[in-house]
């Protein structure tokens, strides 16, 4: 699938810029809010309104503007299985050609040079075009997705996505999800979820028997020589190649739980029903970062 993302609002942030170099300059609140439906120089005094204009056309404006939150790890995701193009109306801005290919070289370097567009007019041949602005989405016969910003919060005629978090959802289902840990945000491959399936037959006998398989969270795949233990009576198993376990108890103790170790998972502890045989599943979070997971800089 080729996949076109604009850059504005997309994967930068210029409004942020904007609003600094206002304060800077004129003291214009950091808190500014930006109404729907309208562009941010809307609410700016008369007399200090064509500023913007200024601002945008300066050397450098383009150079530094933030990172929309989530955009760097997701467009990593998107480029595993897809042609990515950045495609960005530049050309109305002269001076920003050679910033805005420096900043996609810091923060996106894993795009090539050869899938940068700089143009008037978005005239492409996509699958799916992201972008804020309803204007380029005219003559487009892909997928549109309409990336929310407040100057668009009135448009009900494309497909919207609040965010990176939104425009992988759309396009995989949810199959990601995204997580803050510290000051960092994590974008990992959304767990499996494998409830806890229980059989059971109750027994008269003196024992009873807990079995089932242990699987990976996130993958699905059982996993084998995982500790299976009932800690406080030290009946303790490990799964085989098959990730299959059984573990023998004794029927005359009210309460049970078993508890599921491995190395570089967390350690998982499920309550099971005394004198009762039962199958079931269990699942284990893996404790490292995986390959299909992202760190990226810090939030805020």
């Amino acid at each position: 699938m080729r996949i076109a993302i604009d850059m504005d609002e997309v994967l930068a942030d210029p409004i942020h810029k904007f609003i600094q170099l206002y304060h800077k300059d004129f003291n214009v609140p950091l808190d500014l809010v930006q109404e729907p439906g309208k562009e941010f120089f809307h609410h700016i005094p008369s007399e200090i309104n064509h500023k913007w204009f200024e601002y945008i056309n300066q050397k450098g404006f383009f150079r530094d503007l933030p990172v929309m939150e989530g955009a760097v790890e997701a467009v990593q995701q998107l480029k595993k299985n897809n042609e990515i193009y950045i495609v960005s109306a530049a050309m109305e801005f002269r001076n920003s050609l050679e910033d805005k290919l420096d900043w996609l070289a810091e923060h996106f370097p894993f795009i090539s040079w050869r899938n940068i567009m700089f143009c008037g007019d978005k005239i492409i041949n996509a699958d799916v075009l992201i972008d804020d602005r309803a204007k380029n989405f005219i003559g487009f016969n892909g997928r549109k997705l309409l990336f929310s910003s407040p100057h668009n919060h009135l448009i009900n005629e494309y497909e919207r996505v609040n965010n990176w978090n939104e425009v992988l959802t759309k396009l995989f289902g949810n199959q990601f999800e995204f997580r803050e840990s510290g000051n960092y945000i994590i974008l990992r491959r959304a767990p499996i979820r494998v409830k806890l399936v229980t059989s059971s037959a109750q027994t008269e006998d003196k024992y009873y028997t807990v079995s089932g398989f242990v699987i990976d969270d996130q993958t699905g795949n059982r996993i084998s020589d995982a500790t299976v233990y009932e800690k406080d009576r030290l009946s303790v198993v490990n799964t085989n190649a098959n990730g299959y376990f059984k573990l023998r108890l004794k029927s005359k103790y009210r309460r049970a739980s078993i508890t599921v170790s491995k190395e570089f998972y967390e350690d998982t502890t499920v309550s099971i029903e005394p004198r009762f045989n039962q199958a079931l599943s269990i699942t284990l979070v893996p404790l490292d970062i995986s390959e299909s997971t992202v760190v990226v800089a810090p939030a805020g």
